[in-house]
């Protein structure tokens, strides 16, 4: 989902790569996490890496069809995103909501089982967000290699891949301007240096 008006939150066209659109992050429930995807949840942002924002405990699923409902992917949506998610190769995901002086946002992580996977993950994430409401508009994000920076009218977005990870980092601003671009871009680069071994 995207944090805006592109993915219920893009935060629009995050989590399981649906297009809904949101204007707050959403809760997911926590789900156990076991073996190989308990690492997930350290893939995401920390306390503070986000300038004034702290986390929940992420929310991890380790199957396509979790992942949709931790995400709370619309209904009639779910059967063909977990198609398509299994075909991309998921593994597993992790969803952390953020909150920081009133406002939402999210950090998640995808896994996939090729760094194909995770980059088909982004071009769809793009491509929705483009196709959504609210004025968006993408700019650059230095430093993270194939980054997009995704805007929309009080949302802000990086959304990047990592070998098989794919990754969004948003957050509700009041106002899209310079200086909270720049605080969503270190957040993500920040996070991109952590992940990216």
């Amino acid at each position: 989902m995207l944090v805006s008006g592109v993915a219920s939150l893009t935060l629009a066209a995050c989590g399981g790569g649906s297009d809904k659109t949101s204007t707050a992050a959403t809760s997911a429930p926590a789900a156990t996490a076991s073996g190989a995807t308990a690492g997930i949840a350290s893939r995401v942002l920390r306390n503070n890496d986000l300038k004034g924002f702290t986390g929940t405990r992420p929310a991890v699923a380790k199957t396509a069809s979790g992942w949709l409902a931790a995400t709370q992917t619309p209904t009639q949506d779910v059967a063909s995103e977990t198609n398509r998610l299994t075909r991309l190769g998921f593994v597993a995901g992790a969803h952390e909501d953020l909150t920081g002086s009133g406002r939402d946002g999210a950090s998640i992580v995808e896994q996939f089982k090729s760094p194909a996977g995770a980059r088909s993950e982004l071009a769809k994430v793009v491509k929705g967000f483009r196709a959504g409401t609210g004025g968006p508009t993408t700019f650059p994000v230095p430093g993270i290699p194939g980054a997009v920076g995704l805007a929309a009218t009080g949302a802000e977005n990086v959304a990047f891949t990592s070998g098989n990870y794919y990754y969004l980092v948003g957050a509700i601003v009041p106002a899209v301007n310079a200086r909270s671009k720049a605080a969503i871009i270190a957040a993500a680069t920040h996070l991109y240096r952590r992940v990216h071994g």
